[in-house]
């Protein structure tokens, strides 16, 4: 098992690393908010606030992620105590104020996407720079002791296996894409049904590309083999990824939104949802 940067990192590290998360996801959740409430009130959308609290509930879903990716969180700290034991694992209270930016926002843009009609460039562009920012955020979470990944996990940089950014933003965009045509026809508090499959999905759908990752982790396969399945990952990614890009129009056509169908369209499902 790769812990030896968890058993390198001090404790004041670590409560210092904890204290930082939270007040990060704290901003980022209090923005995300505000971000929800301007969607429902101005444009009848409610699905952020259920992937906010889908988010949320998934905190309690993360011992059974963590599992199975091979990830190990560091001690508890005073700045950012265990809240439950649950399958051999202390749940950091830092992890609840990830995920609703880890979760939420990458789900909701995806969403986004389908729903306006996003030309293709712009869809890739926002995957890569969400998978680099997944990479500048988890290196120096990994290096000062938050959590680790174990096992033979393919790409790692100071510990972080590069393999994982995109593979958490592929899954977020799945699922913002699923999320988008479920419930067209469910608008208003009907989208609330999507609740369960918001505080479960990304774990199932973290898996739906990477599970060459998952494997390589938990077998002793060696190089080159775990290269090999890291870059068996990555097609996997950029090829569901490919498929949604493929519902949206190419480069210097007319946006779904801004269409004369797309716009009637959009008219009718905030009638509809204001009616509901």
């Amino acid at each position: 098992m790769n812990t030896l940067l968890l058993a390198t990192a001090t404790q004041t590290e670590r409560t210092w690393a904890g204290g930082v998360t939270i007040a990060a996801g704290s901003l980022a959740t209090a923005a995300l908010l505000g971000w929800a409430w301007y969607e429902w009130r101005s444009k009848g959308r409610q699905l952020l606030l259920v992937l906010l609290l889908g988010s949320a509930v998934s905190f309690f879903v993360d011992p059974a992620f963590q599992r199975t990716a091979g990830i190990v969180l560091g001690a508890p700290t005073s700045a950012s105590p265990g809240v439950y034991h649950l399958l051999g694992v202390y749940e950091a209270l830092w992890c609840l104020f990830v995920y609703p930016m880890w979760i939420s926002f990458i789900t909701y843009l995806g969403y986004l996407a389908l729903e306006e009609g996003w030309h293709r460039r712009r869809f890739w562009t926002v995957f890569a720079a969400m998978s680099l920012a997944d990479v500048v955020a988890e290196v120096p979470s990994v290096r000062f002791g938050l959590y680790t990944y174990t096992g033979q996990q393919p790409f790692r940089l100071w510990g972080f296996p590069l393999i994982w950014a995109p593979n958490y933003m592929a899954m977020g965009l799945l699922l913002g894409a699923a999320l988008h045509f479920l419930t067209r026809a469910a608008p208003g508090w009907r989208s609330w049904l999507a609740l369960p499959m918001v505080a479960s999905g990304y774990l199932g759908l973290c898996f739906v590309t990477g599970w060459p990752i998952v494997l390589a982790a938990h077998h002793t396969f060696g190089e080159p083999l775990v290269s090999l399945f890291g870059l068996a990952a990555l097609a996997a990614q950029l090829a569901t990824l490919q498929l949604i890009a493929s519902q949206l129009p190419s480069d210097g056509a007319l946006p779904a939104s801004t269409h004369p169908a797309g716009v009637a369209r959009h008219a009718g499902e905030f009638t509809s949802d204001q009616a509901s």
